[in-house]
């Protein structure tokens, strides 16, 4: 193995491994989210990143089932894509009332800072659209528009952490 470690390996696949910063959840929100709830209000910044035309954003537990490149070729600017929520992994069926169908931790974008402060001035406004974290408000404030809605894959491209054989998303 060559040295550097992970960063090295990295910059030679051409990944731009960029920092993170805190975005809080609102004020009126916290009481209602776990401190796990309230660090995925993070990933919201994504939509700051404007120097790019469009955004896979997998977290850390997704696994990549197959390649991924149709996902950029098949959504269209403005839009947002996500994988089918995790919810029917665990259990067929309608998701939990008042969440959404959806799973934030596999998601395609397109990058647009006034989404960004439009997602938080919607939690800040109406809490209420915000309490199921942040894949609620990001679906809440897309179906807000009135034009706009966050569309679905399967499984079969990325599958959440929750989706994978118990023990597959961790060392032990």
């Amino acid at each position: 193995a060559s040295g550097g470690g992970l960063p090295s390996y990295l910059r030679r696949l051409g990944v731009q491994v960029l920092p993170v910063h805190e975005v809080p959840a609102p004020e009126a929100v916290r009481p209602f989210l776990s401190e796990a709830e309230r660090r995925s209000y993070w990933k919201l910044q994504v939509w700051r990143l404007t120097q790019f035309r469009r955004l896979l954003w997998l977290d850390v537990d997704t696994a990549l089932v197959r390649g991924v490149d149709g996902l950029f070729s098949a959504t269209t600017d403005g839009e947002v894509r996500g994988v089918r929520c995790p919810w029917s992994c665990a259990s067929p069926g309608p998701a939990p009332t008042g969440l959404p169908a959806w799973c934030s931790g596999v998601m395609m974008l397109s990058p647009d800072g006034d989404d960004f402060h439009g997602m938080l001035a919607l939690a800040s406004r109406d809490p209420g659209r915000a309490r199921g974290g942040d894949g609620q408000l990001i679906s809440e404030y897309f179906s807000a528009s009135g034009e706009r809605q966050v569309w679905t894959f399967g499984a079969a491209i990325a599958s959440p952490g929750e989706c994978l054989p118990r023990g597959a998303d961790s060392d032990t």
